[in-house]
């Protein structure tokens, strides 16, 4: 792969951002099936996108804005996983009670009251994931960056869930509301980002 690295010290072109999770279990360049230079990554815990702010700008703001502002990715992904344990810290949070940095980084999360109604825990923790992982597309567009960017239609923006279990991806359709599979059979229309 010298070769490769050789084109690639001179500069990148990624074909999109992913956020995703710090989870060892997500592999996004797996995921995706794409090669070094080709996906620009932010990873961190429950691959969150927090609302932007001049007052608290972190890494995942800053990861945000070099892709989209230096790097013109024309696509951002945001892709949530099965078995998350962010999720779980949200529907639990006693196991993070001796955790000041992961307690406060849950508040970028959905609030658990969000799925309260659904009795079977799976379920509710899948459902959770869900709802996470489009809250963070919403999110974005409150990057300036982004938001120039998705009012003019020049980026895409897309909600992904990985199951780890079976390595199957599911996307978010804006028209029909719901995760499907990704990518979609042959000949079935998909509505692109959210």
């Amino acid at each position: 792969m010298r070769g490769m690295f050789g084109q690639l010290s001179e500069g990148q072109e990624p074909h999109a951002l992913m956020i995703a999770c710090s989870d060892s279990r997500v592999v996004p360049n797996l995921i995706t099936d794409t090669r070094p230079g080709e996906l620009f990554v932010e990873r961190n815990p429950g691959n969150i996108a927090p609302v932007f702010s001049t007052k608290l700008m972190g890494a995942a703001s800053a990861s945000i804005e070099y892709a989209v502002g230096v790097l013109q990715v024309p696509n951002i992904i945001v892709c949530g996983h099965s078995d998350c344990g962010v999720m779980k810290g949200i529907l639990s949070p006693k196991t993070v009670k001796k955790l000041p940095a992961v307690r406060h980084w849950l508040e970028f999360g959905p609030s658990p009251e969000e799925v309260a109604e659904i009795e079977d825990p799976v379920e509710r923790l899948e459902m959770l994931t869900e709802l996470n992982v489009l809250m963070q597309v919403e999110n974005l567009k409150t990057h300036p960056s982004v938001a120039a960017k998705w009012k003019k239609g020049r980026i895409g923006l897309f909600g992904w869930v990985f199951d780890i279990e079976t390595g199957a991806v599911r996307a978010w359709d804006e028209k029909k509301g719901k995760f499907l599979p990704w990518p979609p059979e042959p000949g079935e229309k998909r509505t692109k980002g959210k």
